[in-house]
């Protein structure tokens, strides 16, 4: 099979999904058709490829999204919690990340750090 082929599942066809922005979780306007998946499994209602919505690419354009996250690097689960911080207040409070954290647009940060920074 071809990379831009779509394989139809006998039982849910297309198999369509709804794209949800990676950042903020809402809907992106984008239907995905994801045909056939392993073991001809039904598709999520919802699902993310980590594409970010008009919103949030608007404020990625000055600032960076803090995504509040817990667990260890290799397996984190995400808690909801996120903020966009201005690409200044990023180079004060991590000086030694702050680069590619701006060029990224994105980064994940442990619960206390983001109880922290929000409670300032």
């Amino acid at each position: 099979m071809r990379r831009d082929e779509i394989r139809v599942s006998p039982k849910y066809g297309v198999n369509p999904s709804m794209e949800v922005c990676f950042v903020c979780g809402n809907d992106t306007g984008a239907i995905l058709l994801l045909g056939m998946l392993a073991g001809d499994k039904e598709a999520p209602r919802h699902c993310t490829i980590g594409n970010v919505c008009d919103e949030c690419k608007e404020y990625m354009t000055n600032g960076v999204f803090l995504i509040e996250v817990t667990g260890t690097m290799k397996a984190h689960e995400r808690t909801g919690r996120y903020v966009c911080v201005r690409d200044e207040a990023v180079r004060r409070m991590f000086p030694s990340l702050a680069e590619k954290m701006i060029e990224k647009r994105i980064a994940y940060i442990e619960r206390e750090v983001f109880d922290k920074f929000m409670s300032e």
